[in-house]
């Protein structure tokens, strides 16, 4: 009981600051919701071979939220021809406006499309189902989530950003954080938890030195995404790039390793109690035996799911049957989901044989001592 008190205490104090977390300030840009109610397609005009006007429309979007809530505004949405910074919009259409103020005159211009109630939609959706389908253990788990959001967002990603901190401590200090909290709550404090952590931790050793040599290895630049080109170019210069590249390799494969660990731990404690005289060479056999059948089946979730994130890119390679099969491999953007994949998969590979060891050797020592 006074476990599920403290559970809820928890889980109620980390729900507490998720509004902070979900909501960040922006202190030099005033957003405010609002509707679309006209918007009218208009064509580049010129003027003596002189663009005047670009392609884009005229948009009329009443406020919906904070002191102008109901005024009517018009906006000019200007197209720049590129896909991914357009945000063409239609008559109904949700908002966020963009408010800027100077020398006493408003403007405003559309910001993004308002997606946060279909979010939310998710995201209790994700709840109910959690909560309904594994009752204490859904709370339990959204604890987890909760918590460990709060650790990624308000002490790992600021640290990030420090000029001169070794990254790589870093993120294996926060991988071995939210591992022993996922531990905890899941499994409760006792010898199973621990056992479950050895493997955890060893398989995320595992992970982190095949990461940080593949890095190295194969010249992996970090830079194979638009959000890790604006970051190194214009937020945070002094950044270690190759440092992100590790975290984000790290942290990917963290949720598969704890959950291998967890599972070949669990049917090592239910095989003692049902065979308590087992040697520990015995039980260290079984717990293999239960990791191979997982091992296939979550090397696969991996790796798929590093693909489903890379499918784009895959796409573009197959669009282009001409290029040779050396350069499909050599891509920088190719190699860098190459590289998270095996090696998130080995780092899993090897939480098996570490859990099912240091398992096998506490319930041996359990036994002694009773």
């Amino acid at each position: 009981m006074r476990n599920k008190i403290f559970c809820l205490a928890l889980l109620f104090c980390v729900l507490w600051q998720l509004p902070a977390l979900a909501a960040p300030a922006l202190p030099t840009e005033d957003l405010q919701h609002g509707v679309v109610r006209q918007a009218v397609d208009l064509q580049p005009t010129g003027e003596n071979n002189k663009l005047v006007l670009k392609k884009g429309q005229m948009v009329q979007v009443e406020i919906t939220t904070g002191p102008e809530s109901g005024k009517t505004v018009e906006v000019y949405n200007a197209f720049s021809g590129q896909t991914q910074f357009d945000i063409p919009v239609h008559t109904g259409d949700k908002v966020l406006l963009s408010v800027e103020e100077f020398q006493g005159k408003r403007s405003y211009h559309i910001s993004d499309y308002d997606r946060s109630l279909f979010q939310y939609v998710l995201l209790g959706l994700f709840v109910l189902s959690l909560v309904l389908l594994a009752g204490w253990v859904g709370v339990k788990s959204l604890g987890v989530i909760g918590i460990t959001l709060y650790l990624l967002w308000a002490w790992l990603v600021p640290n990030l950003l420090l000029p001169g901190v070794n990254i790589y401590l870093l993120v294996i200090g926060f991988c071995i954080a939210a591992g022993a909290i996922t531990l905890l709550f899941v499994s409760g404090w006792n010898l199973k938890s621990l056992a479950a952590f050895f493997g955890t931790l060893g398989g995320v050793l595992v992970a982190a030195l095949l990461s940080w040599g593949a890095i190295d290895w194969l010249y992996l630049t970090g830079m194979e995404t638009e959000e890790a080109v604006a970051l190194k170019l214009h937020f945070a210069k002094q950044i270690d790039i190759h440092g992100i590249l590790f975290a984000g390799m790290i942290i990917g494969a963290l949720g598969a390793v704890i959950d291998v660990a967890v599972s070949v731990a669990s049917a090592q404690w239910e095989m003692d109690k049902a065979c308590p005289e087992l040697s520990w060479q015995e039980l260290f056999k079984s717990g293999m035996n239960v990791g191979k059948d997982i091992m296939g089946a979550m090397s696969n979730t991996l790796i798929l799911a590093y693909l489903g994130t890379g499918l784009p890119l895959l796409l573009v390679v197959a669009a282009q049957p001409k290029l040779l099969v050396e350069k499909v491999i050599n891509f920088n953007g190719v190699v860098t989901e190459f590289a998270r994949a095996m090696t998130g998969s080995v780092g899993l590979i090897w939480a098996i044989p570490l859990t099912a060891l240091a398992s096998a050797l506490l319930l041996r020592w359990r036994h002694r001592g009773d």
